[in-house]
């Protein structure tokens, strides 16, 4: 068998029936390298493209570059982060009218109150971390994306 062929058992494996082929485009705001990259894996496996960055700032100038929020059809961002965290990155984003159609949101420290501010600033999804690919597969299903209808 080759390596391919094995890179896409364990993708279909991880990634369950049902889910392979969804399509879009997803900027990836997080600061932990190894659960970025395994997102990044998970995500593309799952048939999105993504664009992923390591903190808020960086998010920023992507969508600020594009001009265009329309550009991503979902920002999946953690809420701790350096430089720019989740709670004033989609604050910011929101006073300049960059806001993806969907925004979701991943933390393993989120209290109440700042649940409250990222669901204020045009956050429509939490996951609490640590969390299995199928329920990142599932928030995103949820959010209804590939229509751009959340």
């Amino acid at each position: 068998m080759t390596r391919s062929g094995t890179v896409a058992q364990k993708q279909t494996s991880i990634l369950g029936e049902g889910v392979m082929g969804l399509k879009g485009r997803i900027l990836l705001a997080e600061d932990e390298n190894r659960l970025r990259t395994g997102m990044e894996f998970v995500l593309s496996g799952a048939g999105y493209q993504v664009i992923a960055v390591a903190d808020g700032e960086q998010a920023y100038q992507v969508l600020k570059a594009s001009k265009r929020p329309q550009q991503v059809d979902i920002l999946l961002t953690d809420i701790v982060m350096p430089k720019i965290g989740g709670v004033e990155l989609l604050q910011k984003l929101r006073r300049e009218d960059l806001l993806p159609p969907v925004v979701l949101g991943l933390s393993a420290y989120a209290d109440d109150c700042t649940m409250r501010q990222m669901s204020d600033a045009g956050c429509q999804g939490m996951l609490d971390k640590p969390f299995h690919a199928n329920e990142l597969l599932a928030m995103i299903a949820r959010s209804n994306c590939n229509g751009r209808d959340a």
